[in-house]
């Protein structure tokens, strides 16, 4: 599955056309700048990118936390925010649907369906105005 430019931000992780997990670092139309390990960036076509999958460990270095079956949480306090995963499809059209709430409310509103990492650190740039921190970036 190709990625769009426009859908990716700063810092966001995708795979290089070989499966190497790499950080986005800048855009030149549909080009995409990614950082290598070794120091200088690459330079890629957007169309030769793909998304990171959801899975339970990227939800889990995303600071997710496993309540039941296919269930996660995620809660930023400093934040006031509260992110719930209730269902997590796996396989070929895997998906996560999020519900969004603020604390000491009952109320939770289905927000959005995201299928890759970058679209769940977009969700969350979008929720917050501030990165979801990823343990492991950048090794």
């Amino acid at each position: 599955m190709a990625i769009s430019s426009l859908e990716l931000r700063i810092g966001n992780l995708v795979l290089d056309p070989y499966g190497n997990e790499r950080e986005v670092t800048g855009f030149r139309g549909s080009y995409v700048y990614l950082l290598r390990p070794d120091g200088p960036h690459s330079i890629y076509k957007a169309s030769e990118l793909s998304p990171i999958p959801l899975n339970q460990e990227w939800l889990e270095r995303a600071r997710f936390v496993a309540e039941e079956m296919d269930e996660f949480s995620f809660t930023n306090k400093e934040q006031g925010v509260l992110l719930e995963l209730s269902e997590l499809y796996t396989g070929e059209n895997n998906r996560a649907v999020f519900y969004f709430n603020l604390p000491d409310t009952d109320e939770c509103k289905c927000i959005a369906y995201c299928n890759s990492l970058h679209s769940l650190c977009n969700l969350y740039f979008a929720l917050t105005g501030s990165e979801l921190e990823i343990a492991g970036k950048g090794i």
